[in-house]
């Protein structure tokens, strides 16, 4: 058993001190909660992904939370045939399918969703250890380009988008990769102040960036790799020419 609660504060602990890339949520029950839903979020907001089993009552995935929010990737489970597990559910919100009857564990060999949700949030652990600067859109679109596809083809309520695939790693790895910026945007200047020799104002500064394999990015001076400023005095009031690299 558990208490939202207890989930809320795993979460926001997690998400304030930065403890993960990706939250395995092998859990789930009917209650639609607001406040779990905005800790999921808040997460997702810095990035932190959140994978969440479908659960185990071979009925609609779409009224089983967290599983069902829009901001988790939901996971639905299969057997050694490749067919959906007779108790995994199922609907509109699964979006992977991974292996989940007969898996060894510590506790012995055990079935469900919760023991497929694993192999996802492994998944995006690889892709996260290669750019933790991607978004749950981006790595599910990177883990579409080499899923299984199942069931109808296409998406479909069973299998989500396929079953999950890492055994073209190369690929997924490129595709993982941060490119070259070609559009950056500096789109708040409000905190830009002469900060008595100290640059936190500056580097704090957000910006907007896409790169070249057109993934946009929403972030401050600071997380670029490497940044070089040069031509800022800390001192000076009014209007100065900074030059940036990265």
């Amino acid at each position: 058993t558990f208490r939202t609660s207890s989930i809320i504060t795993a979460i926001n602990y997690i998400n304030y001190y930065h403890k993960a890339d990706v939250i395995n949520m092998s859990f789930g029950s009917n209650d639609n909660s607001k406040s779990e839903y905005v800790a999921i979020q808040s997460a997702t907001n810095n990035n932190i992904i959140s994978v969440a089993a479908a659960g185990n009552e071979s009925s609609s995935a779409d009224n089983s939370f967290p599983a069902a929010w829009d901001n988790t990737i939901s996971v639905s489970a299969v057997d050694f045939n490749h067919e959906i597990a007779d108790f995994s559910n199922y609907g509109s919100t699964v979006t992977f399918a991974a292996p989940g009857v007969d898996i060894y564990s510590i506790n012995g060999t055990k079935s469900g969703t919760s023991m497929a949700t694993p192999h996802v949030v492994s998944a995006v652990a690889i892709l996260k250890s290669i750019n933790k600067d991607l978004t749950i859109e981006q790595v599910i679109d990177r883990l579409k380009t080499t899923a299984i596809d199942l069931g109808t083809e296409g998406r479909d309520n069973y299998y989500g988008y396929g079953l999950i695939n890492m055994s073209d790693f190369s690929t997924l790895a490129e595709s993982a990769q941060k490119t070259s910026i070609v559009d950056f945007e500096v789109t708040d200047t409000s905190e830009i102040e002469p900060h008595y020799g100290n640059i936190t104002n500056l580097v704090n500064i957000p910006v907007h960036i896409v790169d070249a394999a057109g993934n946009s990015y929403d972030l401050t001076l600071a997380d670029l790799d490497d940044l070089e400023i040069s031509g800022y005095d800390a001192f000076a009031a009014g209007e100065q020419e900074i030059q940036l690299s990265w």
